[in-house]
C-alpha cells in the first residue's frame, strides 16, 4: 500500500504484562525494556504504548467506536492471559495498586539504559574496528568478559547519578 511503517494498537497494558513475563522467565536489561516504542528494522510503531486500555477503551466510546474484543484474552489457557486475568489484579489488589504503571516506568528506564549502553558498545565496537587488523586479540577477550559487568556498572552509575540531579 505504500505505508512506510505499521502502527500496532499495543498500549500500557501490555506492556506491563510483557515486562512481568520477561520477570518470571528471568531476564536481563533488554527484557525489562518490554515492548519497544519503535522497531525500525521490523518497520514498526506503537502510538498507543503510553496509554492504558480502559483510557482507550474509553476514548473510543465516547466518540461512538466500538472497540473490538478478543474473546481468546478471557481464557486463562496461555500464560500471558493468566498474568492479565489473575497475577496482575492480584498484585494490584494485594502490593500495589499502581503495579501496571511501575512495570512501565521501568520498562521506559530500562529502554533508556540499553539505548545508552548500545550507543557506548557501537563507540566502543567503532574504536576497534579502526585498529584493525592491529588489533589486541586477548583485550577483545577481556572486554568481552567484562562487558556485563561494565554494563551493570555503567547502569548503576547512570541511576545514581540521575538521583543525584534530582535531589539537588
Amino acid at each position: 500500500v505504500g505505508a512506510s511503517l505499521i502502527a500496532t494498537a499495543h498500549h500500557a497494558d501490555d506492556q506491563a504484562e510483557t515486562v512481568l513475563l520477561h520477570i518470571l522467565r528471568g531476564t536481563g536489561l533488554d527484557g525489562l525494556a518490554g515492548i519497544p516504542a519503535r522497531d525500525a528494522a521490523r518497520h514498526l510503531v506503537r502510538p498507543l504504548l503510553p496509554f492504558p486500555k480502559q483510557a482507550l477503551v474509553d476514548y473510543c466510546r465516547a466518540r461512538g467506536f466500538s472497540p473490538r474484543h478478543d474473546a481468546t484474552n478471557d481464557v486463562p489457557d496461555a500464560l500471558r492471559n493468566r498474568v492479565r486475568l489473575s497475577l496482575l489484579p492480584e498484585l494490584a489488589r494485594a502490593y500495589n495498586p499502581a503495579i501496571r504503571q511501575g512495570l512501565c516506568r521501568l520498562a521506559a528506564i530500562a529502554a533508556e539504559e540499553c539505548e545508552a549502553v548500545g550507543h557506548l558498545a557501537a563507540r566502543e565496537a567503532a574504536r576497534l574496528i579502526e585498529q584493525l587488523p592491529a588489533i589486541d586479540l586477548e583485550r577483545v577477550q577481556a572486554l568481552a568478559d567484562l562487558q556485563t559487568r561494565v554494563d551493570r556498572k555503567y547502569v548503576l552509575t547512570t541511576a545514581v547519578l540521575d538521583r543525584l540531579a534530582q535531589a539537588t
